[in-house]
């Protein structure tokens, strides 16, 4: 699959997963509450996100080694590429919403970057 495509889709699915009203909930619930409910959290991390972490620098990895991206920065430390995403949903929580215009913007710039970094 051609890096633009796999960018496209990465970009798309992260936007629409963690920008979500739900996911934003989670997010203010882990953050305001992390004493009371931080083996939830602790369980949540080592049970979901690294695993998912683990997969994706797992794939970034392979796509090294056979020439199809370029190593950089972004690939040593594949969790690098959701940095932008994490700002909008800080944003989002601070500010209540996400204006859907600031956010596609954010997400076209996230998506010229990661093509700038990765390809090869």
């Amino acid at each position: 699959m051609p890096v633009r495509e796999v960018v496209d889709s990465f970009i798309d699915n992260a936007y629409e997963q963690l920008l979500s009203p739900t996911a934003i909930t989670l997010l203010k619930v882990m953050i305001a509450d992390n004493k009371r409910v931080a083996p939830l959290s602790q369980r949540w991390e080592r049970s979901v996100l690294d695993p998912y972490l683990r997969v994706q620098q797992d794939v970034i990895d392979r796509c090294v080694a056979r020439g199809l991206l370029r190593r950089s920065p972004m690939t040593e430390r594949f969790t690098m590429a959701i940095s932008p995403l994490i700002y909008m949903a800080i944003r989002a929580m601070v500010l209540e919403s996400a204006d859907p215009d600031e956010v596609d913007r954010q997400r076209e710039s996230h998506r010229q970057l990661l093509y700038l970094l990765l390809e090869p």
